[in-house]
């Protein structure tokens, strides 16, 4: 009773923020998952990294399993039992921290690492892959989300990691932008499908270029 209470808890709040949209994708995307012409972005960490202060004083810091009754504001019941898996598996997540109650996440994955072997991409043991970026809608352009990852890259130098990945479809301006701003650069082109645990990916590497949001097509 507590997993079907757990269910329909989870579907609601998927509805509230994102609609049927968000609810069917949520569904499908255990079984089926599609990405056309995805970029994959990287940025080298040894780079200089700056130190941006938000214009709200948040807290940035990793979170621990402490943390999880605070993601209760961002996440359904469902999300909190993979976040709990996620972090006793030895990924991280750097969380902002305002008012009580988490505004801002990024996840932090790493070559070996449950999430990026269900992802096409391929890592080295000196990478980390960026991933599950949140930020609650009030508090954005507040300089948060910039804060957010400067911070987890300079973390992630602390722990020896020389590089972050990410990858994201070519539609999506808001994270190109963001990735714009803080120098990553383009290294290739990505289109793969997965169904249950069967994969095909295509890349398609190019030179690479600081991401140019307009390009992008």
């Amino acid at each position: 009773m507590s997993l079907f209470n757990d269910v329909i808890e989870t579907i609601r709040f998927i509805h509230r923020r994102d609609g049927w949209g968000g609810v069917l994708l949520m569904m499908t995307q255990p079984f089926f998952e599609y990405h056309k012409q995805a970029v994959v972005l990287r940025k080298s960490l040894d780079e200089p990294i700056p130190v941006v202060k938000p214009r709200l004083d948040v807290t940035i810091r990793p979170a621990t399993l402490d943390d999880l009754p605070l993601f209760a504001n961002i996440a359904p019941p469902l999300r909190l039992s993979r976040f709990a898996k996620k972090l006793e598996a030895g990924e991280a997540c750097v969380v902002g921290v305002y008012d009580g109650k988490i505004i801002s996440t990024t996840w932090i994955a790493f070559a070996d690492g449950p999430t990026v072997k269900q992802t096409p991409l391929q890592l080295s043991a000196k990478e980390a892959y960026l991933w599950g970026g949140y930020m609650d809608m009030q508090y954005r352009s507040n300089g948060v989300n910039s804060a957010m990852v400067y911070y987890t890259m300079r973390w992630l130098r602390e722990q020896g990691y020389d590089a972050v990945i990410m990858h994201t479809e070519r539609y999506n301006k808001p994270v190109l932008r963001l990735c714009h701003k803080l120098g990553f650069d383009v290294v290739a082109r990505l289109t793969s499908v997965r169904v249950l645990n069967w994969q095909k990916s295509w890349f398609t590497a190019v030179t690479p270029s600081v991401v140019q949001v307009e390009s992008i097509t």
